[in-house]
């Protein structure tokens, strides 16, 4: 019954000419007329198909992949047929068996649409299929293959699309887009999508996106979008996006945002934002914004914002908020939030809840407020709030203070200095 009524849209589709031709045959039945046909004529059959696929033409070369499907299903056809047709391409050493540039193709075909095989591509302009070769390309740059690419040693084109597999490399020179695997590398002269897998590196000149792992490395000289994890280092001369893992270190020359996890260091030249982990640090040359933890320390030339852990030391070179834990020291000339520290906590306006065993100090004319337990509250400047300590000192009180030796300068000359509590209100 399906064969009936493929046969049937086969002979419904076919050209008034093909029509004429099929009633001179001695059966009436659309299904005998295609099988007489296809018995006999081998050519004809194919143009049968044609003429019926001529009606949708406008619409399947709009498709991606009509070139790839029509080359590899002439390519099957021809071979499950007992006659073919040969030619060789001019201009080009190559074998054909097909219809003009569909079928299979044995050599440097130029433009082929199907199967391919050739053992060194060069000068090659288009392939749709399944491109195989052996060597290495030469002078290939204007190439477009789409589909399935595989190279002993690595397949090389302009542009590649689909699936590529190389012995040793993947590279293009202009884009990759699809998925990608090489034994050592996988390199792209513009832009690289998809995803990538490479024994050792994978690279871009312009921007990185999908899912990409590298052996040792991962590096482009633009954004890199998406997941990328690398045995030692991560490195984008643009913007980070996404979740982003290495040994060693991942850097950004810009921004990096997402989920950043660095065995040693992690660092961007402008703003860092999300979820970043770093064995040893992590640093931004503008802010930090999210969670963020260094196994020594963390770092902002400007602003850090969220929640920020360091096994030493956390600081900024502006205004350090949120929820703040340093194995030793804490400072940014502003801290808001709730600040914890081994040793010491170091500002200039200090807000919020601040726990330290040593030192907590406001330097020269600035502010403190609300909570602070201390081994020293040192406040060169206006303490509003409450300050627990072995020994607090304020230039301004405006609040109490409650430790074994209290002074506010403020007060007067008797009530200045008073053991276990101080006060004074404005």
């Amino acid at each position: 019954m399906i064969f009936e009524k493929f046969a049937e849209r086969i002979y419904c589709g076919c050209g008034n000419r093909w029509k004429r031709w099929l009633n001179n045959c001695h059966s009436n039945q659309p299904v005998l007329k295609v099988v007489i046909l296809v018995e006999n004529i081998f050519r004809v059959k194919v143009l049968i198909i044609f003429s019926y696929i001529k009606q949708f033409k406008k619409v399947l070369v709009m498709m991606p992949g009509f070139k790839v499907l029509t080359g590899l299903g002439l390519a099957i056809i021809f071979l499950l047929q007992p006659g073919y047709i040969l030619a060789g391409e001019s201009g080009s050493s190559s074998l054909n068996i097909g219809i003009g540039n569909y079928g299979i193709s044995l050599g440097n075909s130029q433009r082929f649409n199907g199967i391919r095989m050739n053992f060194s591509d060069h000068s090659v302009e288009e392939v749709n299929g399944i491109n195989i070769t052996i060597w290495r390309a030469r002078n290939n740059s204007q190439a477009t293959i789409r589909g399935i690419s595989v190279g002993v040693i690595a397949p090389q084109a302009g542009r590649l699309s689909g699936f590529m597999l190389g012995g040793i490399a993947v590279g293009a020179d202009k884009c990759i887009a699809g998925i990608s695997v090489a034994g050592i590398a996988i390199g792209s002269g513009d832009d690289l999508r998809g995803i990538q897998v490479a024994g050792l590196a994978v690279g871009s000149k312009n921007s990185l996106s999908g899912i990409t792992f590298g052996g040792i490395g991962i590096g482009t000289g633009g954004n890199l979008t998406g997941i990328g994890l690398a045995g030692l280092g991560t490195g984008a001369q643009g913007n980070i996006y996404g979740l982003t893992a290495a040994l060693i270190g991942v850097g950004s020359g810009k921004s990096i945002s997402g989920i950043t996890m660095a065995g040693v260091g992690a660092g961007a030249s402008e703003n860092i934002k999300g979820l970043t982990i770093a064995g040893i640090g992590a640093g931004a040359g503008r802010n930090i914004v999210g969670i963020t933890a260094g196994g020594i320390g963390a770092g902002a030339g400007r602003n850090i914002t969220g929640i920020t852990i360091g096994g030493v030391g956390v600081g900024c070179g502006g205004e350090l908020r949120g929820l703040t834990i340093a194995g030793v020291g804490v400072g940014a000339p502003v801290i808001e939030g709730v600040t914890i520290a081994g040793a010491v906590v170091n500002g200039k306006n200090i807000q919020g809840l601040t726990v330290t065993l040593g030192m907590m100090k406001v330097s020269d004319k600035g502010t403190f407020g609300g909570l602070s337990f201390a081994g020293c509250n040192w406040i060169k400047g206006k303490q509003s709030g409450l300050t627990v300590g072995l020994f607090n000192y304020s230039w301004l009180l405006d609040g109490v203070q409650i430790g074994l030796i209290n002074y506010a300068r403020n007060n007067p000359k008797f009530m200045r200095w008073l053991p276990f509590i101080n006060w004074h209100f404005d």
